[in-house]
């Protein structure tokens, strides 16, 4: 069955949330794998950190109720301009690099398998030290319903790379679902395309039936479509090339602790001095010792590991092919349209041919019927008793000689 990609295909789209739960929350490590249902926030324990220490926490919200989002985001301590900027509506895809946490919103752009309809929406991620947090508008997890089954299945010793890893590795799956369900809208797209095509070129029916104002209509409509992809998928390069470019600022493990005790240090001394209501900056190095100094320079990032650039590479080329199909199918659609409009150009041209040649017909025989039908008193073939068959005679067969005449010129 073909593709309905209709023009607001990639419009924002209503959904219904397919659990009743708000908040999903995954505990795993190498040897556990624990699924935690909350509706409210008030029904996390307050103790969940200590409870589950040691642990890769993946919680992923699925509600458009703001107070919500903005209660777990408080309960897991995100930086204030992540509360903030996930309550302003109509953003274009961005990451933000925050010392030692990394926020990034993305839209998702997927295929809606039941009435085969593209549908976006955003999704927000926020990576802190042994945290993911997720936020989608809807209900959409069977997106990442291969990570859940990977999560919870029993690990393998030669396998279960995705539980063994930090949740770093986590992070780059749910991008590599992301950039995957773009690829899967192009598909769609370019089947579309490929049927365009072949009623195009291959189709049997007669032209007026092939080249009708439908078959334009759905190549703008996917022209439309290809368009708004780009657009939405352009600042996609950028991110991942960001992404990357974090890498500089990794520390090795053996210096990651010290620099968060320096860091949380720095934070109280900020606060201190602003409690002391400073009308000027007071220069907190200058009571950093000399160790303490040294790690205020470095600005890492300390929830990407090492390993996982060689994952974002991967990332970046998927991201490069997506550009690069987006503007080959692009190319495809126009050649497509122009073929359509040479082939509408044709049907005119044989529609005004033929016309012309039964003009060119008509115009002898209707020179010898005015002729005929002169008033004159004295007409050669009005005296004749066959005078008239005659002249039907003489008219067929100027008739036929300027049709064969035309069918040996091939113009009919």
């Amino acid at each position: 069955m073909p593709l309905e990609l209709n023009a607001t295909s990639l419009e924002l789209t209503s959904h219904v949330n397919e659990s009743t739960y708000s908040i999903h929350i995954y505990l795993y490590d190498e040897s556990t794998y624990l699924e935690l249902k909350y509706h409210h926030v008030d029904q996390i324990p307050s103790d969940f950190g200590d409870l589950y220490k040691g642990k890769n926490i993946w919680v992923e919200i699925s509600s458009i109720n703001e107070d919500l989002i903005h209660d777990v985001l408080i309960y897991f301590d995100a930086h204030s301009l992540v509360i903030d900027d996930i309550q302003t509506a109509e953003q274009r895809m961005k990451i933000s690099v925050l010392n030692e946490d990394i926020y990034l919103l993305l839209n998702l752009i997927y295929l809606n398998e039941t009435n085969h309809v593209v549908e976006q929406e955003k999704i927000y991620f926020y990576l802190t030290e042994n945290t993911l947090i997720t936020i989608q508008q809807y209900g959409t997890h069977k997106l990442f319903s291969t990570i859940k089954y990977r999560l919870a299945k029993k690990p393998i010793p030669s396998k279960g790379r995705l539980k063994k890893m930090k949740i770093d590795y986590l992070f780059y799956c749910l991008l590599n679902v992301v950039i995957e369900n773009y690829m899967v809208v192009l598909d769609s797209i370019l089947h579309e395309t490929e049927l365009i095509d072949k009623e195009l070129m291959f189709s049997t029916k007669p032209k007026t039936d092939v080249v009708n104002v439908e078959t334009l209509k759905s190549m703008f409509r996917i022209k439309h479509d290809l368009l708004h992809f780009k657009i939405v998928c352009a600042p996609l390069k950028d991110i991942i090339i960001k992404l990357q470019k974090t890498r500089e600022t990794v520390l090795p493990k053996r210096q990651r602790s010290a620099l968060r005790q320096c860091r949380r240090r720095l934070k109280r001394r900020l606060r201190q001095v602003i409690g002391h209501n400073c009308t000027y900056n007071t220069p907190v190095t200058s009571t950093l010792s000399g160790d303490d100094d040294e790690y205020l320079l470095d600005n890492g990032v300390l929830v990407l590991n090492d390993y996982i650039y060689k994952y974002f590479k991967r990332l970046l080329d998927h991201s490069v092919e997506l550009n690069d199909t987006i503007d080959s199918y692009s190319d495809t659609i126009t050649s497509l349209i122009d073929f359509y409009m040479i082939l509408n150009g044709e049907l005119i041209n044989d529609t005004i041919l033929t016309l012309t040649v039964m003009s060119c017909i008509f115009m002898p025989l209707n020179f010898l019927s005015s002729v005929s039908s002169m008033n004159f008193q004295y007409m050669p073939q009005i005296p004749m008793y066959y005078g008239y068959y005659g002249q039907l005679g003489i008219m067929g067969i100027v008739a036929f000689i300027m049709i064969l005449w035309f069918r040996l010129k091939k113009l009919l």
